[in-house]
């Protein structure tokens, strides 16, 4: 029995099915969440789907100075969330948060030390449901 998933950091787990797939193409199911992620952050939305918690009073009168917008988007500098990878063998794919943006991460997402709990590593049920979509797609063209 193949075990075909993709995971990842903040509970992400996606049961696909039992057919192979390849390497590379592990790799775009992984990929296409990632994007889907970004996307979702960009519009201020959690792992839920929920909109994130508003910025700190003195991170908004940052944000304003610097001529940046006051959406919640997990977008200070860019690292963090331009650091999602996406890796991928014959069972499945992994997506996962490297560099030194990881620690500063999950304090985010754990809501440690003086940040809000904002669970932005994740995916919705759409996110979900989308993956599961290209997977099918892809192992169809397999059979």
């Amino acid at each position: 029995m193949i075990k075909s998933t993709v995971t990842g950091a903040g509970g992400i787990e996606i049961m696909l099915g039992k057919i192979a797939v390849s390497k590379a193409d592990w790799l775009k199911v992984g990929d296409g969440l990632r994007r889907r992620m970004q996307k979702r952050i960009s519009k201020g939305k959690d792992a839920n789907g929920n909109a994130f918690k508003p910025y700190a009073a003195s991170t908004l009168k940052k944000k304003k100075r610097a001529g940046k917008s006051s959406t919640v988007d997990m977008r200070d500098t860019g690292h963090m969330r331009d650091q999602i990878v996406v890796s991928s063998d014959s069972d499945g794919a992994n997506i996962s948060l490297t560099g030194g943006r990881s620690k500063i991460g999950y304090y985010h997402q754990a809501g440690k030390g003086k940040n809000k709990k904002r669970e932005w590593f994740g995916a919705t049920k759409e996110n979900k449901e989308k993956t599961r979509e290209h997977y099918m797609r892809l192992a169809r063209k397999k059979k």
